[in-house]
């Protein structure tokens, strides 16, 4: 039997083997359709362009790269996107960190031609895809691959400039600071690449588009918005010009918009710290996070009470335990002002202690904090939360009355539980 079973195992296998490989070797003769063998230089690449009368792409790879196989094999053999790429581009397919001189599938091309395209084009990781104009200008740089869906919709994007990266750097550098602009450079600058090209000229962008709105000329909506989108971190130039004229923004802003943002990143950064702790399975998580935050960040003390009780509750929560929970939440309510919280954490939030606790006062402290968003949400899991803090809190005739929206709205399995909840409420029973 144990015989029989090797046998027949070693059959499948063959017969998978067998097919991968006669897989590779169509795909890669037909490979040889789209890939140019072999380019001299620059001048040579971009003669055979305009001779051809076709766009420039060169995609780089790397030895041990999952990523070419899979554009080779998967993307250029989608017929549909094969005969876009032969109608537009010529195609370089490049290894980039072994110089070759022959092998299937790649172009062959000088290490000088390489050393180049590494220098200029700041080329970190592969799979790269670099693209250019029929007269060799760089328009659009992007890395890692992408599914075989938005193929075609790239490549035409970058031929009718909706996506050429260096096109909007060249526009930057004649002086074009408008929001709107600089916005969409700075996504262009983050999809071509998350290193070094991306991370530092995004910075550069930013600063210089500060620098173009002098004194009170920057504080106006339009501007605020790109200040607002690219405050992500505690040490980025938005989130310090942010802080910094804060009192100018509230100008500008409702001061909850200008605070929810600082308060926010510094959360992210506390949050950050909590799980470094946790991962680590240290005791006493919080209390270490917390000393840690408050001697790094002393500077944005005056948000502490909101983000040091924010950051535990969250982390209470998510351990499942409820009684510091209970304790946590507790502070943040008394401590949270204006704050407006993400809504799916007040669902989550006013469920647990709508589960957890008998303690009126904060039940309503809790509802009050939670009810306006609840309730007007339009969703079937918030509106129950709303309806079974209704009905704990003694007001069941118009807990059923959101009970039965939320029937209305649900799917699925949560039908059947929330009409067992209304019964319940119907026959004046406990829902928790």
């Amino acid at each position: 039997m144990r015989l029989l079973f090797l046998y027949f195992t070693l059959i499948i296998s063959f017969n998978s083997y067998s097919q991968t490989r006669e897989h590779i070797i169509k795909v890669n003769k037909e490979l040889n359709e789209i890939f140019i063998d072999s380019v001299s230089d620059w001048p040579d690449l971009i003669q055979k362009a305009q001779t051809q009368n076709k766009f420039i792409y060169i995609y780089c790879t790397q030895t041990e790269n999952s990523g070419s196989d899979y554009l080779n094999h998967y993307i250029f053999f989608n017929k549909d996107i094969k005969n876009f790429v032969i109608s537009k581009f010529i195609l370089l397919n490049l290894k980039m960190d072994t110089y070759h001189e022959s092998g299937y599938m790649f172009t062959k091309v000088s290490q000088s031609f390489l050393d180049s395209l590494k220098k200029q084009f700041t080329i970190f990781q592969t799979p790269t895809h670099l693209i250019f104009s029929k007269t060799g200008k760089a328009l659009n740089k992007q890395v890692y691959n992408m599914d075989t869906t938005g193929f075609v919709k790239y490549l035409k994007d970058v031929i009718n400039g909706k996506r050429q990266v260096y096109t909007l750097i060249e526009e930057f550098k004649q002086g074009n600071r408008k929001p709107e602009f600089i916005k969409r450079l700075y996504y262009s600058l983050r999809l071509a690449s998350d290193q070094i090209f991306g991370v530092q000229d995004s910075i550069n962008v930013l600063q210089k588009f500060i620098d173009a709105y002098p004194g009170k000329k920057l504080f106006n909506k339009d501007n605020g918005k790109i200040i607002l989108e690219f405050a992500e971190e505690v040490d980025d130039i938005c989130f310090r010009n942010l802080f910094t004229n804060k009192n100018e923004w509230y100008k500008v802003f409702d001061k909850k918009i200008i605070d929810y943002k600082i308060i926010s990143v510094l959360y992210k950064k506390l949050d950050f710290i909590t799980l470094n702790y946790s991962l680590r399975r240290k005791t006493n998580v919080i209390e270490q996070a917390n000393a840690e935050y408050t001697e790094k960040y002393k500077t944005y003390n005056e948000y502490d009470s909101i983000v040091l009780h924010r950051a535990a509750t969250n982390y209470y929560y998510e351990e499942n335990n409820v009684s510091e929970f209970l304790k946590s939440i507790k502070c943040y309510l008394d401590n949270i002002g204006d704050f407006e919280e993400k809504l799916n954490n007040v669902n989550s939030y006013s469920w647990q202690v709508f589960k957890s606790s008998d303690d009126m006062v904060l039940l309503n402290k809790v509802f009050n904090w939670s009810a306006e968003r609840l309730k007007n949400s339009n969703n079937a899991y918030y509106l129950d939360t709303y309806a079974n803090l209704l009905h704990k809190l003694g007001q069941t005739n118009e807990a059923m009355k959101y009970e039965t929206k939320a029937i209305e709205l649900a799917t699925g399995k949560y039908i059947d539980e929330f009409k067992s909840t209304l019964l319940k409420m119907q026959q004046n029973e406990k829902t928790w």
